[in-house]
């Protein structure tokens, strides 16, 4: 099996404990209009485009919802606690630290507006040689322009790159792109036809480390 040349990362429930901070800005914001946002409903929003998912639920809230307002209301509750700075998920600095110390290329492919991945992502931003996010493709995932992008910027062959996601749609764009995939949940299990496709399934990036690094040919001892 041919070694990867570079590692794109998606960002929300993967890198970053975020997943978790736009479920509670989301539901707060749908409640203040006397919606009510189960864990249920927002799981089926997990790795899409903000845009469509925040249409999807002004169609579930139904007539009356005020669009503008939930969409400023989440937006303000997010940037309010991603301020104070978004945790990084258990091995997820470690990992990117080890890549970049072996020259790795490594891009970053989220569903996140370029606005909020620079906010959550803060200082990490300057680990990553390519940044796409969602507002700069046309179509979200599960389509595969967004890794196609990212591994365009990188300068890498699709089928070079590997891909860890943490959600079914995230893991099928990556998929979708002609990359080997990992997949780390987050909130959700991937779904069964995901998880038959993906190279490996870990628990977390910590447990992942050394396979991620095995993939791109890097000497462990």
């Amino acid at each position: 099996m041919a070694a990867m040349q570079a590692v794109i990362f998606d960002v929300d429930g993967l890198l970053l404990d975020s997943e978790a901070v736009y479920r509670q800005s989301w539901t707060e914001a749908a409640a203040a209009q006397d919606f009510t946002l189960t864990p249920e409903r927002y799981a089926s929003f997990i790795g899409q485009r903000i845009p469509w998912c925040e249409e999807q639920l002004a169609v579930l809230a139904g007539p009356g919802f005020d669009l503008g307002a939930f969409r400023a209301a989440w937006r303000a509750g997010w940037r309010e606690i991603a301020r104070h700075g978004v945790a990084p998920k258990p091995g997820a600095l470690a990992l990117v630290a080890a890549l970049r110390a072996q020259g790795i290329p490594c891009g970053v492919a989220t569903s996140s507006a370029r606005a909020e991945a620079e906010l959550s992502l803060a200082a990490w931003i300057s680990h990553f040689d390519a940044v796409v996010t969602g507002d700069q493709v046309v179509n979200g995932k599960p389509a595969p322009d967004i890794y196609l992008l990212a591994a365009e910027r990188l300068a890498i062959a699709p089928q070079r790159c590997l891909a860890l996601e943490d959600s079914s749609n995230g893991a099928r764009a990556a998929l979708n792109a002609g990359m080997r995939l990992i997949i780390v949940p987050d909130l959700v299990e991937p779904a069964a036809e995901v998880a038959q496709r993906a190279f490996r399934i870990f628990p977390s990036l910590t447990a992942a480390h050394a396979e991620v690094l095995r993939q791109l040919g890097i000497d462990q001892k």
